[in-house]
């Protein structure tokens, strides 16, 4: 299924602009024609469905179907959509909002577990360091041991 900016991409200019014009007509009140209402419909986006209704239902409410009788059982039924409708806005707004949250503990998380590895690792680096430089004095110490060793070799050596 295409977005609609997919479907407002693929039309021309033209409908692009017609388009637009049709969505500022229903915006700012003016009545659309039933014509422009289904155009409005057609282009599919949220926003662009609502603003159709809401301009049908206007034009509706002026001609006065509310007391004609023949809105009987729907005027319950359609509060009791648009409550539903509002519910399932403020569920998606509690998802989002709690994937944002999700998001934002996750990088406050990654940035911690970072800190603590490079800490472990500088830790980890430090006993290395300490441990190769152990090593050095032990060789070296083995290393002078051995030379005093030859050293006073040869001094009983050169003395007997």
């Amino acid at each position: 299924m295409k977005s609609a900016e997919e479907r407002f991409g693929e039309m021309s200019r033209f409908e692009q602009d017609r388009l637009k014009r049709l969505m500022k007509k229903a915006d700012s009140g003016a009545e659309l024609t039933v014509k422009e209402a289904q155009d409005l419909r057609a282009f599919g986006s949220r926003a662009a469905k609502d603003a159709a209704s809401e301009s049908l239902r206007a034009k509706g409410r002026r001609a006065g179907i509310a007391g004609s009788g023949l809105l009987r059982g729907e005027e319950a039924e359609i509060k009791r959509n648009e409550a539903e409708q509002k519910a399932q806005e403020l569920i998606i707004k509690d998802q989002r909002d709690l994937k944002v949250t999700i998001e934002r503990d996750d990088d406050a998380l990654a940035a911690k577990l970072g800190a603590e590895i490079r800490k472990e690792m500088e830790y980890r680096d430090n006993i290395l360091i300490q441990k190769v430089r152990d090593e050095m004095r032990a060789s070296r110490a083995e290393a002078n041991r051995a030379q005093e060793t030859k050293n006073n070799t040869a001094n009983a050596g050169a003395g007997a």
